[in-house]
Formats: structure tokens, C-alpha cells, sequence
């Protein structure tokens, strides 16, 4: 199942056809009035040829130009001999699957235009990996360095999960375990407030801890100083529960 939405899909082909807009950083100075000066040759040293090959099975795509066998030979003829192919072909060519194929195909294209075999990597190209790993973010991708090669970065891509991922499925637990209409009410309301104001999030998850340790050590009848912070309530119940082994001392668990 695919996790990039058509969106991002639009959004990361559209800053390679078209470049990014200068951001005043001193590196991009002479970037300044002209976004031409933005873009990059995703193809980098390679031919279109070369660069599509490191991605793609050319025996499995097929020609569609009949008087060519195959997907290479005819690449050639409309991108060398006739250069009769426009420049960002690749997009809308159905064969390469970069609009509407899997994941895998995208990402795998992607991370090859930062491979050092393609290119150096300088500010303007790190500048397209850092917009282009912000969109991603939204889908649960990342392009990141996965090993070193003659002292050369490798990318590769990577799921990850977003942080509302991990805090929904940490407050599924919470509700499950501790069946309570204020928990249920809180925990809604702080995932909701992740994006919009974080600020407000935290401070509702400081209420909602310290609730739950007052609810533990109540129920329990623990004792418990009235005017006890977050820390020494958390603390309480935690040795109340014995989270931590037995043979941990006190001084440790300070």
C-alpha cells in the first residue's frame, strides 16, 4: 500500500522541474532575483540514460516507439539523436511510474539524485534533500545516509514514524488501560492540539500524568504530600508499582 500522496508526489516534482524559492542564505546569494538559478540537473555527471538505468530494469520497460525494440534505444533516439523529448519527460512518461507507482520506485528515483556517483553534494543540492525530506515527512519517509562508501555518504530512504504516530498509539494504551471519560476526553484533546498548539499539549500531558498518578495512589491508599510536584508524584507511584527492579537503589533511581 502506498504511504506518498499524490500531493507530495506534485509537490517534490515540482520543485525539480522548477527550482526553490532563494532564501537568502550567503551561499545563495546570486540566487537571489533568479529562481532559474535554483535548479539542478537531477541527472547530475550521467546521461538521462546512465541515471534511469541505476533505477530501472530497461529489459522490463517496453519501447513505445515502434520502430525501436526496446526502452533504451528508444530513449536514445528522442533524448540524443533527435532531442526531441523535453527536459522533465520523465514525469509524465507512464513507464517510469514516477506520478502514480509505488513508493519504492519514487523513493528509489529520489535517492539517486543524491548519490556522489551522480553528483558533489554542495548547498543548493542539500537544499533540495531538506525541502524534499520535509514533504516526506508528512508520509512517513525519510532520505538519509544509510552507510559510507570511499568516505562518501550513501542515501537511502527510511520509514519513519511521525510523532503523532507514537503519541495516538501511547494514549490508545492509556485509555485502554485506565477506562475514565476524563482520560478519554484528555487524550482526544492533546492530539488534537499536537500540531496546533504544542504548548497547550504539553501542559494537558503534565495534567493528565499527574492525574493518573493521584487516581493510582488514592485508589491504593498511598500517601502522598498534597503539594507534590510531577516529579516526586511519578516517582511515588512508579515505586509504588515496582516499574523499576528491586535491585535498583534509591540512589540510582535519583
Amino acid at each position: 500500500m502506498n504511504k506518498i500522496s499524490e500531493i507530495t508526489r506534485m509537490e517534490i516534482i515540482e520543485l525539480l522541474k522548477n527550482g526553490y524559492e532563494p532564501d537568502g542564505h550567503p551561499e545563495s546569494q546570486y540566487e537571489a532575483d533568479n529562481w532559474e538559478n535554483t535548479k539542478i540537473n537531477i541527472y547530475g555527471r550521467l546521461s538521462e540514460i546512465d541515471f534511469l538505468r541505476r533505477i530501472y530494469n530497461f529489459e522490463l520497460l517496453p519501447s513505445s516507439d515502434e520502430r525501436f525494440r526496446n526502452f533504451e534505444d528508444d530513449v536514445f533516439q528522442h533524448t540524443v539523436n533527435n532531442e526531441d523529448y523535453p527536459y522533465d519527460w520523465i514525469y509524465d512518461d507512464r513507464r517510469l511510474q514516477l506520478k502514480d507507482g509505488s513508493d519504492k520506485i519514487f523513493l528509489d528515483f529520489i535517492k539517486e539524485i543524491f548519490h556522489p556517483i551522480v553528483r558533489k553534494l554542495n548547498y543548493k543540492s542539500l537544499r533540495y534533500l531538506e525541502i524534499i525530506n520535509k514533504e516526506l515527512k508528512n508520509d512517513g519517509y525519510r532520505i538519509n545516509v544509510v552507510k559510507k562508501e570511499s568516505g562518501r555518504d550513501i542515501y537511502g530512504w527510511v520509514i519513519i514514524k511521525t510523532s503523532n504516530e507514537a503519541v495516538v498509539k501511547q494514549l490508545g494504551l492509556i485509555k485502554k488501560r485506565m477506562d475514565s471519560t476524563y482520560i478519554q476526553q484528555q487524550t482526544t484533546e492533546m492530539v488534537n492540539k499536537i500540531q496546533e498548539d504544542p504548548t497547550a499539549a504539553i501542559g494537558l500531558a503534565k495534567e493528565l500524568i499527574e492525574t493518573c498518578c493521584i487516581t493510582i495512589l488514592d485508589k491504593n491508599k498511598v500517601s502522598y504530600s498534597k503539594s507534590s510536584d510531577i516529579i516526586s508524584l511519578t516517582g511515588k507511584t512508579a515505586n509504588y508499582l515496582e516499574v523499576l527492579p528491586k535491585y535498583i537503589t534509591d540512589t540510582q533511581k535519583r
